[in-house]
């Protein structure tokens, strides 16, 4: 195993590692580029597609997620303008 002699590669093998698990004494292989320029060039190309994704968040799809708690809930319009009306106060 070569001595990581850059910032650049060593990111890249966390970004590599990230998120996976391995059992004990379980070896992974991480093919590495000899050349920093390729490494970084690599590391930029993922981080500029993970900008494109679009993460919903919770707030984007309130209104979804209490229409179906409501309709879970078995609420009529009526129960429900009730309860808007109450959390409008927050």
């Amino acid at each position: 195993m070569d001595t990581l002699k850059s910032k650049a590669k060593a990111n890249y093998i966390a970004t590599a590692l990230k998120g996976k698990s391995a059992k004990k004494d379980e070896k992974k292989r991480i093919l590495i580029s000899k050349s920093d320029a390729i490494v970084e060039e690599i590391l930029k190309k993922l981080e500029e597609e993970e900008a494109k994704i679009k993460y919903p968040s919770i707030a984007e799809h309130e209104g979804e997620i209490n229409k179906l708690v409501y309709k879970l809930y078995g609420l009529t319009k009526k129960d429900v303008k009730v309860i808007e009306n109450f959390l409008r106060g927050f």
